[in-house]
């Protein structure tokens, strides 16, 4: 999205995100929608895929989109396995993306290659989402 100066404005889809997942009953399951992980992740993957087109090499553009999406994929498909410990599984995978994630993000802020992107809150809020899955499967592995 791009301001009246034709600058890439900073914007914050989490709020948005939210809204459409409480409302949308077809495509998700009651407990997959209360999920935090689910939807903090989900939110952070359509804020990487709104300025994801700016990235260049392509490649690296990528492993951003696909360790983005991961995260809330894998939330998404672990919580319809039939165990605790297939979900916890599921749960590191998606830990597992969210590091990967915050490190690719980590490298384009330190190379200066988004300026107008506020990669810190990005960045932020993808270890936030990875510390809460890590407490999350403590307590699936006590189960």
């Amino acid at each position: 999205m791009r301001d009246k100066r034709g600058r890439y404005e900073k914007f914050n889809t989490f709020r948005l995100v939210y809204k459409k997942l409480y409302n949308q009953h077809e495509t998700h399951s009651t407990q997959l929608r209360k999920f935090r992980n689910y939807k903090r992740s989900l939110a952070v993957a359509v804020e990487v895929m709104g300025f994801i087109d700016l990235i260049k090499p392509f490649r690296l553009a990528e492993q951003i989109a696909a360790s983005a999406v991961s995260v809330p994929s894998n939330i998404a498909e672990g919580s319809e396995r039939g165990t605790d410990k297939e979900y916890r599984r599921f749960i590191e995978y998606s830990s597992g993306s969210s590091s990967e994630l915050a490190t690719q993000l980590t490298v384009l802020k330190l190379a200066d290659r988004l300026p107008q992107i506020d990669l810190g809150k990005i960045i932020k809020e993808t270890k936030e989402i990875n510390s809460m899955m890590r407490k999350f499967m403590n307590r699936l592995e006590k189960n």
